[in-house]
């Protein structure tokens, strides 16, 4: 209870004695977002960008300062009452997307050494994908606006859920609160964020632009010119008291071009985490890092001999690498490298963490991110000798049991609402390794497969 009432007064105190700087209405990167280049690259992760009054597509030209008549100079309606005009609507927005698909896998968990083994000991797998999206975005006032989104996908009565449900207000144009289910993303890395501590579902890594799910929680954001303050009070169905709460708290700080982060985060039963991110863009290129002080973990750690023990030591995770496109040749590259402090050496095996999750003694979560090192390896191309052909690579590997996967996939888009795929999938490594064991999470496919999906009726509205 002590910590929790220092980390607490910290926090408020910080809060309190920063400049109250009048920058008239803040830009995207000061209100609640987290940057034009978050970890998510889905412009539908939040229709209208993570913050209160919108993105840049709704900023109006106020004409000419030095035109009497302009809105900029204080004519005609008045610079004040043209962006009370762009942020307040009578009317509901409503949208979202839908998503379907029919899909088809064909594996082997051993490489076939015969046509006969081939054809015969593979196994082969017939999916179906039906999910939607829709939200409703409501700004009765200049200071308030009301945002929901719910998803819902086949089988519907176990995949139906809130996404999002919050609703913002500002005090003075200058503090900014946010309370409700929310999507917080703190970090700037783009299949491993060990910054992103209040996220409740990791990265999926073959799908990395998916939006994940926040938590509900209180967010107080205080911008100081360039610079963002933010304070969170975080609360889950566990939480019965006070003390249960979480706390975080995090400073952005824009140098140009250099976006750096600092921010910490602790709840009760979980460890006190110190996080901080790194990103500068340059030419075609853009670089990051990110990295994570944790003193203890939140779950027990298996001993080589099979035991589950609690662990109190301080851990450091980190992450870094760079994004490269050129936009000429229609290419894009990711590479990105990730030490897991709280990783598990050869000293303990896959197999028996997986019988250890089984048997409800450890999350899931250390199944997705097993060893100490991993790289990631992504390749794309968007047109492949025609604009409706576009092709990419994905490299995953884990170091510290020398297994991976590797998949290669073609997409060719028929015309607008349907698209055909295919991939063919390589996995290597021990039979008892992070992608090479027959329970492995991260490798469902075994050690050669190949998959044919046609998305259909795919699109936003």
């Amino acid at each position: 209870m002590k910590k929790f009432f220092v980390i607490f007064v910290v926090i408020l105190t910080s809060l309190s004695l920063l400049p109250a700087q009048d920058s008239g209405f803040p830009t995207e990167d000061e209100l609640f977002g987290t940057g034009p280049d978050s970890s998510t690259d889905d412009p539908f992760a939040d229709p209208f960008g993570d913050d209160l009054f919108g993105s840049d597509s709704m900023i109006e030209d106020l004409g000419d300062p030095d035109d009497p008549d302009s809105a900029a100079s204080g004519g005609g309606t008045g610079g004040q009452d043209a962006f009370t005009a762009l942020l307040v609507s009578e009317a509901v927005e409503i949208g979202g997307r839908v998503s379907g698909s029919m899909s088809s896998l064909w594996g082997w968990t051993e490489y076939p050494g015969s046509w006969t083994e081939f054809t015969e000991d593979g196994y082969d797998r017939m999916g179906f994908d039906l999910s939607a999206d829709l939200y409703v975005d409501a700004r009765p006032a200049s200071n308030f606006r009301f945002f929901s989104k719910v998803r819902t996908g086949y089988p519907f009565a176990t995949n139906t859920s809130v996404r999002e449900l919050y609703s913002d207000v500002t005090f003075q144009d200058s503090l900014f609160l946010r309370f409700g289910k929310q999507t917080v993303s703190w970090g700037v890395a783009r299949f491993f964020s060990p910054a992103d501590i209040i996220s409740l579902t990791p990265i999926d890594v073959e799908n990395p632009e998916e939006e994940r799910e926040g938590p509900v929680a209180l967010k107080v954001n205080l911008p100081v010119g360039l610079h963002s303050f933010d304070a969170y009070l975080i609360g889950d169905e566990t939480v019965t008291t006070f003390r249960d709460l979480g706390l975080a708290s995090r400073a952005e700080f824009f140098f140009d071009p250099v976006e750096w982060g600092l921010g910490v985060g602790w709840q009760q039963d979980r460890p006190l985490s110190l996080v901080t991110t790194l990103r500068m863009p340059w030419r075609d290129w853009s670089f990051f890092g990110e990295g994570r002080v944790n003193f203890g973990r939140a779950e027990q750690k298996l001993t080589s001999s099979g035991g589950l023990v609690d662990d109190d030591a301080t851990y450091f995770s980190g992450t870094g690498g760079f994004f490269y496109t050129n936009t000429d040749a229609k290419f894009n590259a990711w590479v990105q490298y990730y030490y897991q402090g709280e990783g598990y050496d050869d000293s303990v095996s896959y197999n028996s963490i997986f019988g250890q999750v089984l048997n409800g003694q450890l999350p899931g979560s250390v199944l997705t991110a097993f060893g100490k090192h991993h790289t990631i390896l992504s390749l794309g191309l968007t047109e492949l000798f025609h604009e409706d052909l576009s092709a990419s690579a994905l490299w995953q590997a884990a170091w510290s049991d020398m297994s991976g996967l590797v998949s290669t996939g073609l997409s060719w888009n028929v015309f607008d609402g349907l698209g055909l795929s295919g991939t063919v999938y390589l996995g290597y490594g021990d039979r008892d390794s992070e992608f090479g064991s027959l329970s492995a999470v991260r490798n469902q496919v075994g050690r050669l497969g190949f998959s044919l999906t046609a998305d259909i009726g795919s699109g936003r509205f």
